[in-house]
């Protein structure tokens, strides 16, 4: 504009037209035309810079900083921080509930875990009192050592004992895992927490401050509203790494409540099978040492038969000796009476007349020879029936000491199936 405002003021046709102007208004001035040529200049100089500084002005009021700049510019960055604090709370505030839900899920977890345990540990005895009983029945005499119903129904509950302790197993192990993530993750929280709490000294980390409106607070206590989260930011309150610990947490957890559901079902569907399988040894071992018994007492009465049957074997036996006796007639020739001679005297008047021979020797020795067989079967049958009393005895004995195995066995499972021993004690 200066620059206009000098071009104009040297043109010619504008300087002679002021001149006439001037000429017509006023007399002719007396002074050099330089000299007032340079003082109008000079005037319209300094009316562009009073233009100019008048426009300066004001564009500056629309454009330049108040006076109050300063405090504005601290109440606003200091607004900007309060905001970006309490959204820092508020994450926070959901990284400690998630802490806690986490921490609860531990207990909860651990808790399993030591069911899972105990569980485990009844598994355990029930598989050492197996191998017990199975080496209890081991150990009865060799007549009643042959595999039966019951050494089955043994085998079978320790193949099923193995199954289920595996399946135990398996399940603890994963308990194991879980908790070891949810510890992983609680450091993980922790650590958010602190990190996010650096910002958080001049603030209130009251939970009271973060309640719902006072007609909700008034309706329903200790209601606490969730305030909603911003999008994950790495330079905003809400970082990419508080929220990816949050949504791990609340994925772990949600899997934590699925494993302790499996490992309560597993439990009580293990505990249901063990008793089952329990009861059924135990049952089987009961009509077991019933048939023991049975056979017992039946053997009892067979070696009852079998000695009234000696007894009159061995007074038949007497009887028979003393016939034979008879039959022979005295040892000694000297104790022969006449009567019992052969050749008494009325044999030899009856033998003067031809054919007259008399079969009574012949009759004696064979007499004699079929007192002899007789005798000697009798004494055989007595042998036969001493053998088989022998036997039955011993057969008695035998089932005798396996009833006693048995019974010893059933009363050690049965005081043992509440688990309430501890494993390596002597077992009676």
């Amino acid at each position: 504009d200066r620059f206009v405002d000098e071009a104009s003021f040297h043109s010619p046709v504008t300087h002679w037209r002021q001149l006439a102007m001037s000429a017509a208004s006023v007399t002719r001035p007396i002074g050099p035309e330089s000299w007032q040529c340079g003082t109008v200049k000079t005037i319209k100089l300094s009316q562009a810079v009073i233009t100019r500084s008048e426009k300066g002005v004001s564009s500056s009021k629309s454009l330049d900083a108040l006076p109050t700049l300063r405090d504005g510019i601290t109440e606003a960055n200091n607004w900007k921080i309060h905001g970006y604090m309490r959204d820092t709370r508020v994450v926070a505030e959901r990284l400690r509930e998630s802490l806690v839900e986490t921490n609860e899920e531990i207990k909860a977890l651990n808790r399993c875990k030591e069911s899972l345990e105990k569980a485990l540990e009844h598994k355990r005895k029930d598989i050492a009192l197996n191998q017990h009983s199975t080496f209890l029945r081991q150990t009865r005499p060799v007549r009643e050592k042959e595999p039966d119903g019951a050494d089955e129904l043994l085998s079978a509950e320790r193949v099923h004992l193995f199954a289920l302790k595996k399946r135990l197993e398996g399940c603890l192990q994963r308990v194991h895992q879980q908790l070891h993530r949810l510890a992983g993750l609680r450091a993980q929280l922790c650590s958010a927490i602190q990190e996010r709490s650096r910002v958080l000294d001049l603030i209130c980390h009251s939970r009271s401050s973060l309640l719902a409106n006072s007609s909700k607070e008034k309706s329903e206590k200790n209601s606490f509203r969730r305030p909603t989260s911003p999008m994950p930011d790495p330079l905003s309150s809400f970082s990419p790494f508080s929220a990816a610990v949050l949504s791990e947490s609340a994925t772990a957890r949600q899997q934590s409540a699925a494993l302790r559901s499996e490992a309560v079902s597993a439990i009580a569907h293990t505990t249901r099978l063990q008793r089952a399988s329990h009861l059924s040894v135990n049952d089987g071992l009961t009509q077991k040492l019933a048939e023991t018994i049975t056979l017992k007492q039946h053997l009892k009465m067979g070696v009852g038969d079998t000695r009234v049957a000696t007894h009159r074997a061995e007074h038949w036996y007497d009887i028979q000796n003393l016939a034979r006796g008879y039959a022979m007639g005295p040892v000694a020739a000297s104790d022969i009476t006449t009567r019992e001679k052969l050749n008494r005297p009325i044999v030899r008047i009856y033998q003067r007349h031809p054919g007259s021979d008399l079969t009574e020797a012949k009759q004696l020795i064979k007499a004699a020879y079929r007192l002899d067989n007789s005798i000697a079967n009798t004494k055989r049958n007595i042998g036969l029936l001493k053998l088989t009393k022998d036997r039955l005895e011993e057969d008695v004995r035998d089932k005798k000491a396996a009833a006693v195995i048995d019974g010893k066995i059933v009363r050690l499972r049965r005081s043992r199936g509440d688990h309430r021993w501890v494993m390596g004690t002597a077992v009676c």
